[in-house]
């Protein structure tokens, strides 16, 4: 079968209020994603991957700019 391209990087600006954003990717598992809130790691437990979205606690502020990408480990089984 052949596996859909995909891109899986993607940036987003914030606007004060919301709290989730959507991949626009596949990712499965949380601990396969890189979030960046102004090129800067929020403290663990401050998102989680909730339905295809990386969700916040708290909004971040407006402007920041989100970055989420996938990165899976490569394994073979």
């Amino acid at each position: 079968m052949a596996v859909q391209p995909q891109t899986p990087y993607k940036e987003s600006t914030a606007n004060g209020s919301t709290e989730s954003f959507a991949l626009e990717f596949d990712c499965g598992n949380q601990d396969h994603l890189i979030v960046l809130v102004d090129d800067i790691e929020p403290v663990v437990g401050a998102w989680s991957l909730s339905n295809g979205a990386v969700v916040f606690n708290t909004a971040p502020e407006n402007g920041k700019k989100i970055t989420i990408q996938r990165n899976t480990p490569f394994s073979r089984t």
